[in-house]
């Protein structure tokens, strides 16, 4: 059995932090990017979706631009991982302590704290969980000038850890900074609190609501029953595969906020409330297709939509007290009696009378409210 050839060699330290090892070294950035990987998030992947989002390709040019000055300077570690044990390896020399003047211990990190020779073979990737522009940026510059391939770059290898593990440790780096776009942020959270082994960390940054929210607008994307089907823009999702969406996810779940606050919604499971959303919303398009169909003239997919969402309980009640039972056709002719008891120009984002004159803030949606419930019947017919 032939033994792997390491293509780059680094003097390395290696310690241990709750149990999990961690490599500190210095990479030249040629190295760096011929062996970093990114795991992008995809809504198509069936499993192992990923994590990291797309590049914003002004911060790469920034980043390229101020590595290509002479007296640039990157100090800060670029954060990455292997996803298994023989992806990298490391040849321990020397204990890693600390001494004092005259040569006596301070401090031990542990038995299993080294310095060290950490090597890289060919096939090694390095998943990279916080500095994607800055590697994006070198490689960049190497382009443009092929000195950059000697920039040293300071990194911290996590060995040996799950996708699961990857996206937590993605999470904790950019949700305690500005960095994060919130759509990508609550998607991994969506993702965790979905699968058991990880739904007790799914609330560190995010609200229940916007969580379980965002569990929604995911369901109603991809059921083919629902108006919504393929209209929602999920993040990672470019220009060209957004032509066709109606709305952001993040704009759609803000807009149920007002749901998870109601008692009888947060009452159903989690598929009954997506079916009642499917068929709400089928009911809407129905009724007013127009609206709903052209998002740039008309007002029902922005602010409003808190409201429009905020009262599905109580037109849920009324069609269930009225039909007795609660489907898109039933919703659909409560809604047609609401609409004769609404200005014909309700949603237009020009008109006068319509519902964007109220404000965009939280005392217009709380008076869209009021007159979309005023417009709900009094009592069955």
């Amino acid at each position: 059995m032939s033994m792997k050839r390491a293509v780059y060699t680094t003097t390395a330290t290696k310690v241990m932090q709750k149990g999990q090892v961690l490599y500190h070294a210095c990479l030249p950035a040629q190295v760096l990017i011929q062996h970093a990987e990114v795991n992008r998030w995809n809504a198509n992947k069936k499993t192992q979706k990923g994590y990291q989002r797309n590049v914003v390709r002004k911060k790469v040019y920034e980043i390229r631009d101020f590595v290509l000055h002479s007296d640039a300077l990157l100090p800060q570690n670029i954060t990455l991982c292997t996803g298994n044990k023989s992806a990298v390896k490391f040849v321990a020399t020397t204990p890693l302590i600390n001494k004092g003047k005259n040569g006596h211990l301070r401090y031990s990190f542990g038995k299993q704290s080294w310095y060290g020779q950490l090597k890289l073979y060919n096939n090694t990737k390095l998943w990279v969980l916080d500095g994607q522009h800055r590697t994006a940026g070198l490689k960049a510059a190497i382009a443009e000038n092929d000195k950059v391939q000697d920039f040293p770059v300071s990194v911290v290898i996590v060995d040996n850890i799950t996708q699961a593990k990857q996206r937590e440790i993605f999470l904790t780096t950019n949700n305690t900074s500005w960095k994060l776009q919130n759509d990508i942020s609550l998607q991994l959270q969506a993702d965790q609190w979905q699968d058991p082994k990880t739904r007790s960390k799914a609330h560190m940054y995010a609200k229940d609501w916007q969580i379980k929210a965002t569990v929604l607008c995911n369901a109603l994307n991809k059921d083919l029953n629902s108006m919504w089907h393929n209209r929602i823009r999920l993040p990672n999702e470019t220009t060209e595969e957004a032509q066709d969406k109606l709305i952001r996810q993040t704009m759609f779940v803000g807009s149920c906020r007002g749901l998870y606050t109601d008692t009888l919604f947060r009452s159903f499971s989690d598929a009954d409330q997506a079916k009642l959303m499917a068929s709400y919303w089928n009911a809407i398009a129905n009724t007013w297709g127009d609206q709903v169909a052209n998002p740039n003239k008309y007002c029902i997919l922005r602010t409003p939509m808190r409201a429009v969402n905020k009262v599905l309980p109580q037109v849920y009640i009324y069609t269930k007290d009225t039909y007795d039972k609660v489907d898109a056709e039933t919703i659909g002719y409560t809604l047609e009696q609401m609409k004769e008891k609404l200005h014909p120009e309700f949603w237009d984002n020009n008109s006068v009378h319509g519902a964007m004159e109220l404000g965009t803030g939280a005392r217009g949606v709380n008076k869209m409210t009021a007159i979309l419930r005023e417009a709900i019947p009094n009592k069955p017919l």
